[in-house]
């Protein structure tokens, strides 16, 4: 297992402050997984378990009580030495544009700043929600410094690094006939009418691809700007839609949950990634989102090998 990071050793001695794991998640705004990966990292970097488990809480143990005393001093250390670097590099003043597409805005980007401003709290954060051309736009024009687009951008003068991997999947009214499929062919579907979002949106850029590939150009019969809309539409039969799995907290479907199915396609799936001008030298604050997304992917094993 590798060695804790400085943000293990934080997360660490929040759970030893709170006495329990969810909430000290709650708090941090992380999943319980990827904390109790946390501390576990830093018990096997002790060598020893260094929190008794009494029922639903935690507590620390002997070995731990002395271990997390020298922790906040280090943590403390390690915090002066980053503002006294800040103050330096002008991290401490700066200014950061973050875009993001509509469909990004529910839970992942707030999972994001929240870790962000907890890591960077002086800096001044600008947020734009717009399609993911109106963006690739905004960033061309050095209107914004970062955006988060799916799919990941062609354009000269971009660079990107892919932030998550998910699986795109067919939505269909419960009462359909291939309701009850796990995976589908998007040939199979080929005659249906469907419901999609707008052109500029990166959705639907992937969703026509798809259906190339099976050798159709599909029957659209209702556009919207709208995840939320989509999922409504085909649970009340006005058509099928591909969109990709809710995270973690979103519901689905409102009062009428459509079916779902994988798309038997090894192309049916979309990497959201984080986008910045490729000319120049990046802002600081830049290269900060892209340590603190790096390690997001990272405790959530996001992308899949290799990726």
């Amino acid at each position: 297992m590798n060695d804790p990071r400085l943000e293990d050793l934080r997360w660490f001695l929040e759970v030893a402050e709170q006495e329990h794991v969810s909430r000290a998640a709650e708090t941090l705004h992380i999943s319980q997984p990827a904390l109790s990966r946390s501390v576990a990292r830093v018990e096997a970097w002790a060598g020893m378990p260094l929190l008794d488990r009494v029922g639903r809480r935690v507590r620390l143990n002997p070995q731990g009580r002395a271990l997390a005393e020298h922790l906040r001093r280090a943590v403390a250390a390690a915090d002066a030495g980053r503002d006294e670097a800040r103050r330096g590099s002008g991290l401490d003043r700066g200014r950061l544009r973050l875009a993001f597409q509509h469909s990004l805005g529910v839970s992942l980007v707030p999972e994001l700043l929240a870790r962000f401003r907890e890591q960077h709290p002086t800096v001044d954060v600008e947020l734009r929600e717009d399609s993911r051309a109106a963006l690739i736009a905004g960033l061309g024009a050095g209107e914004l410094d970062v955006a988060l687009l799916s799919p990941v951008p062609d354009e000269e003068g971009l660079a990107w690094s892919p932030l998550l991997v998910e699986p795109l999947r067919l939505l269909l009214p419960a009462g359909h006939r291939l309701a009850d499929r796990r995976r589908i062919e998007m040939a199979d579907v080929a005659q249906e009418p469907f419901v999609a979002l707008h052109h500029g949106y990166g959705l639907r850029t992937l969703f026509e691809g798809l259906c190339a590939r099976a050798g159709f150009a599909p029957r659209i019969v209702v556009e919207t700007s709208s995840f939320a809309t989509l999922e409504g539409l085909v649970g009340a039969g006005h058509g099928l839609a591909v969109l990709p799995p809710p995270r973690p907290g979103e519901r689905v479907g409102g009062p009428h949950r459509p079916a779902s199915a994988a798309i038997d396609d090894p192309a049916a799936t979309r990497t959201i990634a984080l986008v910045w001008r490729a000319h120049g030298s990046p802002a600081a604050t830049v290269d900060a989102l892209r340590a603190v997304a790096a390690a997001w992917t990272a405790d959530r094993g996001a992308l899949p090998a290799g990726g």
